[in-house]
């Protein structure tokens, strides 16, 4: 098995328009960084269960407790505001493990500081500034794109409904084990 981690206060923020897609941006502010995250909200509601690859936002997020395989609540929840002005809680922060298939092989990664936020709606952001930080690297090209560690492809993404869509699928805590053990085995 290979593993490795890809890893508030309001600030005012405006939605933006292009053509027929709504586009939200938010802001919020830490202790150590500014947290900015920027969604496409039109025609994502089947995509609930995808991780969206957002080079507006810096921190990775979901909405999706059970998700989270490690899991701290933060001792106040931190203010994040939304391009609509208004405001939702990020009430702590964890890990997630994803399973990709990549070259044939499946590997599970640790993504790590997902903030949990209840309220931000039905979608999943991982944040490309937030992997450029960790040492990863992300390729966009015209149909496709690649996220590596130096020359070591770690995961593939597609586009769906015009946004970057991780292709993994994350492991719920109860499906770890068995997910470890599938990929210890090379199956």
């Amino acid at each position: 098995m290979k593993s490795d981690q890809l890893g508030g206060n309001p600030d005012k923020s405006k939605p933006t328009t292009s053509g027929d897609h709504t586009a939200k941006v938010a802001t919020t502010t830490l202790e150590e960084s500014i947290v900015n995250l920027f969604i496409a909200w039109e025609g994502t509601s089947e995509m609930t269960d995808d991780w969206i690859v957002d080079s507006g936002a810096t921190a990775p997020i979901t909405a999706r407790k059970e998700w989270f395989s490690k899991y701290t609540p933060f001792d106040k929840e931190v203010s994040i505001g939304l391009g609509n002005d208004s405001v939702v809680k990020a009430a702590g922060s964890g890990s997630v493990m994803i399973s990709m298939d990549v070259k044939g092989k499946k590997r599970i990664f640790e993504l790590c500081n997902v903030y949990y936020v209840l309220d931000m709606g039905q979608n999943n952001l991982l944040s490309v500034s937030y992997m450029v930080n960790k040492g990863y690297s992300v390729h966009f090209r015209a149909k496709d794109c690649i996220i590596q560690k130096e020359n070591d492809v770690i995961g593939n993404v597609y586009k769906k409904n015009n946004l970057w869509v991780l292709s993994g699928k994350t492991v719920l805590p109860r499906q770890e084990m068995a997910y470890i053990a599938q990929v210890s085995m090379g199956t």
